[in-house]
């Protein structure tokens, strides 16, 4: 038979459970919500920017795929 002993920290009875874990847990989801958030921020940038030169190498390029229907034939 399993002797139940009493837990070793004391649980606080004052106010909800929930509401004291979230003020303790609290800090800490910020920390990593404006860590991830400026990662994401400075992600976005650089996909924006590598897309603006893609665009612009693709447009100077396309000039370069036309064919020049005259010199084929002639």
């Amino acid at each position: 038979m399993a002797v139940w002993r009493s837990h070793p920290y004391k649980v606080p009875k004052n106010g909800d459970p929930w509401n004291n874990c979230h003020d303790l847990v609290k800090p800490y989801d910020n920390e990593i919500y404006n860590a991830r958030r400026d990662e994401v921020d400075k992600l976005l940038i650089f996909a924006g920017l590598l897309s603006a030169a893609v665009a612009a190498f693709t447009v100077e390029s396309y000039k370069w795929c036309q064919l020049d229907s005259g010199g084929i034939f002639a």
